[in-house]
């Protein structure tokens, strides 16, 4: 196990990019259970198309 010290900045700096993630996300699922999304571009992955079919 490393020392603390020698990873205390790394695990900052990754707890922080994890929370702007899950803020991130998090006002996202808001904004789509509040608005109806239509993706009208062509090129959209067939994994995007299969998730928004059912909103």
């Amino acid at each position: 196990m490393p020392d603390f010290a020698a990873v205390k900045s790394l695990v900052q700096r990754e707890y922080e990019y994890q929370a702007q993630l899950n803020a991130e996300d998090a006002t996202f699922q808001s904004l789509l259970a509040n608005y109806k999304v239509r993706v009208t571009a062509k090129d959209v992955p067939e994994e995007l198309r299969t998730a928004m079919a059912g909103r």
